[in-house]
């Protein structure tokens, strides 16, 4: 499953000409909220840039699940 998850992030980054920012920025948030709610991984970062700056920098889910530590982008 992770791995069909992991594919579907690739076919969206690169598909990254192809869509809108916006659009773009919303498939990868939706994403990788149903990875963090299914309970597939406790949390995931996404950094994306395009010619060198940074596009896109979130993070999702928990550093640490125990504590309810965010994980952070930084």
């Amino acid at each position: 499953m992770l791995k069909q998850i992991l594919s579907t992030i690739a076919c969206v980054i690169a598909l990254n000409s192809l869509a809108q920012n916006t659009k773009l920025e919303k498939s990868i948030d939706d994403l990788s909220a149903r990875l963090v709610n299914a309970k597939e991984v406790s949390g995931v970062n996404v950094l994306l840039l395009k010619d060198g700056e940074v596009i896109y920098n979130k993070a999702f889910g928990y550093a640490d699940v125990s504590t309810k530590q965010p994980l952070k982008t930084d």
